[in-house]
């Protein structure tokens, strides 16, 4: 338990008598971290050992593992995992501890306990994650996890590293009309698995046809598969689509992943800037600010919404693109990132040829991830600011989350064109009722009727009130999250096509 102590010597672990361990039972497995440093090797110097935030640098830790349950029963119901520092007069002072919930077996034996944690063996990995051999079931087999010290001190690091895992990447990038390979792989941390199926959801019309074998008899413990698809998108579609894929053993779901893909975009992070200007260190690609170094930072996060893509970044910040009016939208989430430990409050604007496209308002490590969906059609010099509330700029890190640009399409977006794309995506199921549906419809075809007659007021009145319509209707569950966000955007494209 936090702040207890157990008197201990180095290196003894195995001639001592502990009577007021947390655990159940002995099943405990203790490791010192960095190794002791009276041993032959220094491991101070080792480069997989990091002192993260919550650690004083110099001092020697211990990570245990073990059971916990019911103390009257010795039951043993999961997993925990303890850091302790060790004091001056070598006891240790047990600083945080974290709970493994794991997900059970759906083919494993359970002798009627779902969940069960017992043996265990602790290691230091060489990418400097914690590595945990376990028993999660009793005498059934043995499971593997992997976990680093920011989850058990901050918990910021995705708790489901020690779940069964799957990925998904993609060979290239979506463009409507066109195949694109996809590939799924599962990580069996789990016993033996029979009669395991991929299956791979797409979003409504698109094609999507088998590479290779997706179904296999069985699966050994931690061992590896993959399953392809080629995978087509609908002509006329565009902007960010979710793709997820699932893994089942005996009927029963084990795990899942969801991925965004981007149908005729390209991420800012995949893009040369003009210019980058960043208060801590530079501006970095897929990764937080971190500190002062390059490629220093960890995955992008903000308030606990995870990011595979984007530009991190410490106010004040600008980074300057040059678009040429090739690109007709910007997308993108913006917010602290969960890295700093509090204390921040930063704004986000947007700016195109010199006038200013966005203001996100002051956030703070408190908010949410904020999303922003813009027209960027005929700018030239795109510019991504980010600016401090005037208090200072000490822990002031910013992420542009899943930042992206879409290229223009030839044909200019108009009313009649956003009738037809609703009409799209009513044949594809995105609305909850035919009413949403005609009010859309209702609200384009006044706004058509004043761009015909060249009322510009009355267009973009009308168009205001569709959008107030999109947001009631997203508010309530008559609409999908992709159609609300691609009409969105079109009538974001409208409005500034007639107030110019």
């Amino acid at each position: 338990m936090a702040g207890s102590e157990v008197k201990a010597q180095p290196r003894t672990w195995s001639e001592r008598s502990y009577t007021d361990l947390t655990s159940v039972r002995s099943q405990k497995s203790i490791i010192t971290y960095p190794i002791d440093s009276n041993t032959e090797k220094d491991a101070t110097a080792d480069e997989r050992f990091d002192y993260v935030e919550g650690m004083q640098k110099g001092k020697q830790y211990v990570i245990a593992s073990h059971p916990t349950g019911n103390p009257d029963d010795a039951s043993r119901t999961h997993g925990v995992v303890e850091l302790g520092v060790v004091q001056e007069d070598n006891s240790i002072l047990w600083i945080a501890e974290r709970s493994l919930e794991l997900t059970p077996n759906p083919y494993a034996n359970t002798q009627g306990r779902e969940h069960f944690f017992a043996y265990s063996s602790l290691t230091v990995l060489e990418n400097g994650n914690i590595g945990i051999l376990f028993e999660p079931q009793p005498n059934n087999y043995i499971a593997y996890a992997e976990f680093n010290l920011e989850w058990i001190l901050n918990g910021k690091q995705d708790g489901s590293l020690y779940q069964p895992k799957i990925t998904m990447e993609a060979k290239g990038d979506f463009k409507a009309g066109v195949t694109t390979k996809v590939t799924a792989e599962f990580r069996n941390s789990f016993g033996k698995l029979k009669d395991v199926d991929f299956e791979l959801n797409t979003p409504n019309g698109w094609s999507v046809e088998p590479v290779d074998q997706t179904a296999f008899e069985k699966v050994k413990p931690f061992s590896r598969v993959k399953a392809s698809w080629e995978v087509t998108p609908p002509d006329g579609v565009s902007g960010q689509k979710y793709l997820n894929v699932s893994l089942t053993a005996d009927g029963t779901t084990v795990t899942s992943s969801k991925k965004q893909v981007i149908v005729g975009g390209t991420y800012l992070s995949d893009m040369d800037w003009e210019k980058a200007d960043n208060a801590w260190g530079p501006v970095e690609k897929d990764m937080s600010n971190g500190e002062k170094g390059a490629n220093d930072g960890s995955a992008l996060t903000i308030n606990g919404q995870t990011f595979d893509k984007g530009l991190g970044v410490h106010a004040p910040s600008e980074i300057v693109y040059q678009l040429d009016g090739k690109y007709s939208k910007f997308s993108s989430y913006v917010g602290v990132d969960d890295e700093v430990a509090g204390g921040a409050s930063i704004v986000f604007q947007v700016w195109g040829d010199g006038e200013k496209l966005y203001d996100s308002g002051l956030m703070t490590d408190s908010d949410d991830a904020k999303k922003l969906d813009i027209s960027v059609d005929g700018i030239e010099e795109l510019k991504l600011v980010v600016t401090t509330s005037g208090n200072g700029n000490g822990q002031d890190h910013g992420d542009w989350g899943n930042a992206v640009l879409f290229k223009s399409d030839k044909t200019e977006t108009s009313a009649a064109a956003m009738k037809q794309l609703v009409q799209h995506f009513k044949e594809n199921g995105a609305f909850a009722n035919s009413g949403a549906v005609r009010a859309l419809r209702i609200h384009l075809s006044s706004v058509q009727h004043y761009a015909e007659k060249e009322k510009a007021n009355k267009v973009i009145k009308h168009m205001k009130g569709f959008k107030t319509l999109l947001n009631h209707q997203m508010n309530n569950e008559l609409i999908s999250e992709d159609a609300y966000q691609s009409l969105k955007a079109d009538a974001d494209s409208v409005l500034q096509k007639w107030r110019k």
